[in-house]
């Protein structure tokens, strides 16, 4: 391959607050994009797995499209809601859970993703990121998918070409957005550390009430061209 177009959302938090209509539009903007992949950062769940499935957003879930797949990674809420449960109730409708290990996908670039961190001392691999990239042929472009935006440091070390990451809603409501960039090095958006690019998403849904204040959701569309340039990065909103 020698582009990529590549869509990222996170942070849907699936739950009785949002409704049905809310999480098609989601997937018919993300649809709309074409995406060659589609990758899910995490915090898809928000509460209790049988609340969801009552609600019918599982078979919505389904509803995405994209050649090369739909992946997805833990969240500290897939944890709150009973992690093993929430995977395997959203892995029934064609999404992929990377938990601590990479694919290799069309013989072109490495997918990794982390499982979260709310999962350090729970979760059975629990590997540091270099035994996660340990025998992958660093050839290849490497893509990393991580809910939390706390371990960009450990990134940058192994020189990952691309780090997406969401779980900070760029604060939500004004001025938690203050505290969020304190907190991480990246919060929002874009930066390129060394030889790692990184994007860290508001997320395309809320957090209890669906209410922001100061920030907007989005839908990240990165169009990636592998070689010597940085990626393009395009974002759409969700609301």
């Amino acid at each position: 391959m020698s582009r990529l177009n590549l869509v990222f959302i996170a942070d849907m938090h699936l739950g009785v607050m949002v409704e049905s209509s809310f999480l098609k539009k989601i997937i018919q903007e993300v649809n709309d994009l074409k995406p060659d992949i589609i990758l899910i950062g995490g915090d898809t769940v928000d509460m209790n797995v049988g609340e969801i499935e009552r609600s019918g957003h599982g078979k919505t879930l389904s509803l995405f499209r994209a050649p090369l797949g739909v992946y997805a990674v833990t969240g500290n809420h897939e944890y709150i809601s009973g992690v093993e449960e929430s995977v395997e109730f959203i892995s029934r409708f064609g999404i992929t859970f990377l938990r601590d290990r990479a694919v290799k996908i069309n013989d072109s670039f490495y997918l990794v993703g982390r499982e979260d961190l709310s999962g350090r001392n729970r979760f059975a691999e629990g590997k540091i990121l270099p035994d996660i990239l340990s025998g992958l042929d660093r050839d290849c472009p490497v893509i990393l998918l991580d809910h939390q935006p706390g371990r960009i440091d450990e990134a940058v070390r192994e020189r990952v070409d691309l780090l997406l990451c969401g779980h900070t809603h760029n604060g939500q409501l004004f001025p938690l957005n203050l505290i969020t960039g304190a907190v991480y090095k990246v919060s929002h958006g874009y930066q390129r550390i060394g030889e790692t690019q990184i994007y860290v998403t508001s997320g395309a849904g809320t957090w209890a009430p669906p209410v922001r204040i100061g920030n907007v959701p989005e839908i990240v569309q990165l169009k990636i061209e592998f070689g010597p340039a940085p990626a393009v990065l395009q974002s759409t909103n969700a609301n």
